[in-house]
Order: C-alpha cells, then structure tokens, then sequence
C-alpha cells in the first residue's frame, strides 16, 4: 500500500484525491449563503457561522451551512407570524 492509497483510506478521500463536495471553501461558502466573502467572514467572527482552519484558510461543512439556512428561514417565519397576527 503507498502513502497516497492510506492517505485516501484515512480520511475517506475519493479517488481523485480531491476534498469531498461536504467542505466549501469561504467563495463557495458565500455562493452557498448568498453573501459576500466578507460578509461571511463577519459572521464567523461573530461566531454566528461555525469554521474550520486546514493550514491558513477556512473551510465551511455543508450540512451545517444547510442547518444554518433552515434554521434562519424557522426564525424569520416566526418574526413573519408575530409581526402580522393571527388573521
């Protein structure tokens, strides 16, 4: 077995070796969310969108980027209901 192949094994790489589709870098991560870069870089700073450092760049996972949006989408119902009433 070479390094490549445990490397691969290890860490659930696909064959190709690139990084699975699960971690977005800040661009596509902004693209995701509709944002600018610096709008999200914002947010991580705030601590309002979770990150992950790999050497000096931050990556995004996508299923919590997915949770953030359905979560605001939950917040902003629930601002819709009470701004408007019962009618």
């Amino acid at each position: 077995m070479t390094t490549d192949q445990s490397h691969q094994e290890r860490f659930n790489l696909p064959e190709n070796g690139r990084v699975p589709l699960e971690w977005l870098s800040t661009a596509d991560a902004a693209k995701y969310l509709s944002i600018s870069e610096n709008a999200l870089r914002i947010q991580v700073f705030r601590g309002q969108i979770k990150s992950y450092k790999l050497g000096r760049q931050l990556r995004f996972r996508l299923d919590e980027l997915r949770q953030k949006i359905t979560n605001s989408q939950i917040r902003q119902n629930r601002y819709e209901i009470k701004k408007g009433g019962c009618r």
